[in-house]
């Protein structure tokens, strides 16, 4: 079964996360910036993760525009995500199953982690969450990659 996650990070928290994720999934997993991919290559993949950071409770916006191109497709999909705000970082993958599921997506299970935030005002206080993602955080990453796939 092949994987495509597809990633926005600015800080590179969620990139770390795409990266632990697809150790768990195997081989058959490919992991690429939003900017390096087509809306048409999901065809090649069975399974697609869409992975962003969240910036004041939203998704990035190259990912959110990526979905938005996408065609309606019957494939499965989960979302992962990294934040400083536990409470945002929810509503930013809910946000994002909303609109898969709009595109005809199955919806899996999420991840999500706190991770090192210094947006806006954050960074006069020198950020929150420093140190993380975590080698907890990476490990349970891992762990849910490889509960992915059967």
């Amino acid at each position: 079964m092949r994987v495509l996650l597809v990633y926005h990070s600015q800080t590179g928290n969620t990139k770390r996360i795409a990266e632990a994720i697809a150790s768990g999934i195997g081989k058959e997993c490919v992991v690429k910036k939003v900017s390096e991919v087509k809306p048409g290559d999901i065809k090649r993949f069975d399974v697609i993760g869409f992975g962003t950071g969240v910036y004041f409770g939203k998704p990035g916006r190259s990912i959110v525009e990526f979905i938005e191109r996408l065609p309606k497709a019957k494939k499965r999909v989960f979302v992962f995500a990294t934040y400083g705000i536990g409470f945002f970082g929810k509503k930013a993958i809910k946000t994002l199953e909303t609109k898969l599921e709009a595109k005809g997506f199955t919806v899996g299970k999420a991840f999500g982690c706190l991770g090192f935030d210094n947006w806006g005002l954050l960074k006069i206080v020198g950020g929150i969450n420093k140190g993380k993602p975590n080698e907890e955080d990476i490990k349970r990453a891992h762990e849910f990659g490889k509960a992915l796939l059967p």
